[in-house]
């Protein structure tokens, strides 16, 4: 894995890599319930883990999310 994949996303890079704008994926982030985009908090900082961001995606495009198939 190299350190691109290991380091925590901004929610710059993360609403770049979804293709979504910060203020969704913000309020995405507040929900904390199953189907919400998985974050990492670090003190008042949000972060976002690349795989975790492609895990939760291939879940919504196969349908098993909650907006899902």
């Amino acid at each position: 894995m190299s350190n691109s994949e290991e380091r925590l996303l901004t929610v710059d890079e993360a609403s770049a890599l979804l293709h979504v704008p910060k203020s969704w994926l913000y309020s995405q982030s507040r929900l904390g319930t199953k189907g919400a985009v998985p974050v990492i908090r670090i003190g008042r900082y949000v972060r976002y883990e690349r795989g975790q961001l492609r895990a939760w995606i291939a879940a919504h495009r196969q349908g098993d999310g909650p907006n899902g198939g």
